[in-house]
């Protein structure tokens, strides 16, 4: 009976999304303890950079784990016990869409400065010039984002609905929302890629700043949905709610 008992809690314990993320947070400790018994690579002449076996370990780990703490993390505000429960999340209205995005692009540069003073130290990159050049490239790269960004935000929140429910299916044809929602599925997917980087390379600020913008872009897409939703089912002499 103690053993029936136990098979039927194990699998019910292992379909919970905190649990899920206490096995990773596991999995990236171990990968990370795995990494202090590899002896680091040396400098010397021949050897310019001590990126090796130990210093992969100890990025991917300390990737994978706070990735995990977050969804824990995220589980603990929202509330999420299963993947199911996911549908039940509501976004923030339109003002705390600006702030998160705009909070979030602010704190890239101190995150790469963290990441690259890191590097630096470990000897990733050798020498200090070999440092500079990616560090002025995405410091560029963040100037233009930050008007760009506040840009976009403009016109996605501008015929909007929020708030509303994160993760929604569309149910209107409108051809302008299908437009949306093909901009809204190249951004995700370029954040998702970014956000599988900075696990795998151990970029371990960058990972929630990357999480919020993907919040943030699923949260643009229901807000176009629900206006586009309620739009359809509205009479056209009746005025839509926009406001969030």
């Amino acid at each position: 009976m103690e053993n029936q008992r136990w098979c039927g809690v194990f699998p019910q314990s292992v379909g919970d999304c905190r649990v899920q993320s206490v096995i990773l947070i596991g999995v990236g400790g171990v990968l990370w303890g795995l990494s202090r018994f590899i002896a680091p690579l040396e400098l010397s002449e021949t050897i310019t950079s001590t990126v090796g076996l130990r210093t992969y370990l100890m990025d991917l780990g300390g990737g994978i784990a706070m990735f995990a703490a977050l969804c824990l993390l995220a589980c603990w505000i929202f509330k999420i016990q299963k993947a199911k429960d996911l549908k039940r999340i509501v976004t923030q209205g339109k003002a705390m869409q600006y702030l998160l995005a705009n909070a979030a692009t602010l704190c890239i540069l101190p995150a790469m400065l963290w990441y690259y003073w890191m590097c630096g130290k470990r000897g990733d990159f050798g020498t200090s010039d070999a440092i500079i050049i990616p560090m002025m490239t995405q410091l560029v790269w963040i100037m233009i984002w930050l008007p760009l960004s506040n840009l976009f935000l403009f016109l996605s929140l501008r015929r909007s609905v929020l708030p509303a429910s994160l993760l929604v299916r569309t149910t209107s044809s409108a051809v302008t929302l299908k437009g949306w929602n093909i901009v809204y599925a190249l951004c995700l997917g370029i954040m998702l890629l970014l956000l599988l980087r900075s696990i795998v390379f151990g970029s371990l600020f960058e990972i929630p700043i990357l999480m919020v913008f993907i919040y943030v872009l699923l949260s643009l897409r229901a807000g176009k949905i629900a206006y586009y939703t309620q739009k359809s089912a509205t009479p056209k002499d009746t005025p839509l709610s926009v406001e969030g």
